[in-house]
């Protein structure tokens, strides 16, 4: 095995996922400054030109790997919405779905909500298309505008770490959850 290639190397099928996971491996474990085509390819133990097989460039990639980012989130605010009973017990429960995913995929987070130059991409803007739709089918579009704040802003600070002096679950915390949703509704 060469140097830097991992013992998980592509061998045949999915050759675009792969790269899409050695990205966000690499995002996640050194930053968006060491993402390259080349970097992905070597994790994902095939040639350098593979890459270029799926992706025009690291931009192109890099709009993959937040839209894949944004799906799994949608994956974790859809399982939350159904198992939790009333509206703010759902509330609650996704913002809790972002913060978690704040903390364990702090880059992906970053890029996924902040100022990514991937802004215009198509496949992004479908996946947070489909982020918005769940929240406007389980709160109405009025509300589910006041829980994606509410998620992202809390979401930020647990991925800030602004709340280092809280219990490093705080996110799990009714207490402090949902007040915030009380003060937002106008109920404090």
């Amino acid at each position: 095995m060469k140097s830097g290639q991992t013992s998980r190397s592509y061998h045949h099928g999915d050759l675009k996922n792969a790269l899409i996971d050695s990205a966000a491996t690499i995002l996640e474990t050194r930053g968006l400054n060491e993402l390259s085509l080349r970097g992905v390819a070597r994790r994902a133990g095939v040639s350098r030109t593979a890459p270029y097989r799926h992706f025009a460039d690291k931009a192109e990639l890099l709009a993959e790997v937040i839209a894949d980012g944004v799906y799994m989130l949608l994956a974790d605010v859809e399982d939350a919405i159904l198992s939790a009973g009333n509206r703010q017990n759902r509330a609650v429960a996704v913002v809790k779905s972002f913060g978690r995913f704040a903390v364990e995929q702090p880059t992906r987070y970053r890029l996924m909500f902040g100022n990514a130059d991937v802004a215009g991409n198509e496949i992004l803007r479908v996946a947070k298309s489909a982020l918005r739709d769940a929240l406007e089918d389980a709160f109405g579009p009025k509300r589910a505008s006041s829980v994606l704040m509410v998620s992202l802003g809390a979401a930020t600070m647990a991925h800030d770490d602004q709340l280092a002096d809280r219990s490093p679950d705080w996110m799990e915390d009714e207490e402090v959850i949902a007040p915030l949703f009380d003060t937002m509704m106008g109920r404090r």
